[in-house]
């Protein structure tokens, strides 16, 4: 790297957005980033992405999201795996011995850092811890509903983190062996959940999925072997 893309990778890291824009037109150029790459980003609302395309970022919603990752099944597993962890930690307040949705994401995970029949066997299995903790979800806070303390909303949010983490790592499975897509059903129940459950206003949940995916594939890309 010459001394002129050093300094652009600096003020990037300081958060300087025309630098970091900049820096991902020299990456285009040099062949070290697909052009489609540069625009699934932007089109994802990267803010770097879109001022190397000189183009003002777009507002996020889910159904932008999903068309994004249309063709793209890893992204879709990406976008599953992303929501249900951003939700993770109300999850783990609530019902802090529940383990599925945190077996299923790591399997997950283990997956999209390396894809391979057995990690993506392995996230299969995972799946069916998650899917047999949403199954307990009700009953387990449903006394704290009766007092008041939670309401219904909040605890079909919570099912709808273990379902997602579920359909994260059954994705992963899906992509690997049997070329099928994901089913991102479960995301929609997730983000119309957290809305009436107070967690969130309306396209939070998409401006974070946004700059979360954003990130991860341009990381990617810069991770993967030349």
């Amino acid at each position: 790297m010459d001394e002129h893309l050093r300094e652009l990778e600096r003020r990037a890291d300081l958060g300087d957005l025309v630098a970091a824009g900049r820096l991902l037109t020299e990456q285009v150029r040099a062949g070290d980033l697909s052009a489609a790459t540069l625009e699934l980003a932007a089109e994802l609302g990267h803010p770097a992405a879109c001022r190397a395309l000189d183009r003002d970022p777009l507002q996020p919603s889910l159904e932008g999201l999903l068309q994004a990752s249309r063709g793209d099944p890893r992204l879709l597993v990406r976008t599953l795996y992303a929501a249900a962890q951003l939700s993770l930690p109300r999850f783990e307040l609530w019902l802090p011995t529940e383990r599925g949705p945190q077996q299923a994401l790591a399997a997950c995970a283990e997956w999209l850092a390396q894809p391979g029949e057995e990690r993506a066997l392995a996230a299969h299995e995972a799946a069916g811890e998650a899917r047999l903790a949403a199954g307990r979800v009700t009953y387990a806070l449903l006394p704290r509903h009766q007092l008041g303390i939670l309401s219904r909303g909040e605890i079909t949010a919570l099912e709808y983190v273990a379902w997602t983490a579920q359909d994260a790592a059954l994705g992963a499975f899906r992509c690997e062996l049997t070329e099928e897509e994901p089913d991102p059903s479960s995301l929609h129940r997730l983000a119309e959940a957290r809305i009436e459950s107070g967690w969130d206003a309306p396209g939070e949940l998409a401006r974070r999925l946004s700059r979360e995916l954003g990130r991860w594939l341009l990381a990617s890309v810069a991770a993967a072997p030349q």
